[in-house]
């Protein structure tokens, strides 16, 4: 099973994308994440506590690129980490048309903000893509 299997498989059982983005990342010894860094992802799903906003699949994948390349001092520039970042969220815009949740899905609880079109992926296709987009930036 692929990484990005297991991670929609994760989102089926009943995790939020980027609950399952993280956990599967750690699982995979992509990242090391504590249970306090695991529980702060459950926040995201739904585009951030369901309203909609950025896609809590592609926020997950930034958590887990946070910590990895993340900076412990100023001493250190983040332009590894947002060159990655940035790499993630473009080959994911790419793939699904638009980064944010509410223009994908239609039961928001800010529904007045949501566009009419049609969703194209299932929140499980999009915790597939970011892990699998996850694995190949960090083996770099």
């Amino acid at each position: 099973m692929s990484i990005g299997e297991k991670g929609e498989k994760l989102y089926q059982k009943g995790y939020n994308c980027a609950e399952a983005v993280a956990r599967v990342s750690h699982q995979e010894n992509l990242v090391n994440l504590s249970k306090d860094c695991l529980k702060a992802t459950s926040v995201f799903g739904g585009g951030i506590a369901n309203c909609g906003e950025i896609c809590g699949a592609l926020s997950g994948g930034l958590v887990v690129l946070s910590a990895k390349y993340g900076r412990m001092t100023t001493d250190k520039k983040n332009d590894d980490l947002y060159q990655k970042a940035v790499k993630l969220m473009r080959d994911f815009e790419e793939k699904n048309g638009t980064i944010y949740c509410i223009r994908t899905q239609k039961n928001f609880l800010l529904k007045e903000k949501a566009r009419a079109f049609e969703k194209k992926l299932t929140c499980g296709q999009r915790v597939k893509i970011i892990l699998e987009k996850l694995e190949k930036i960090m083996e770099k």
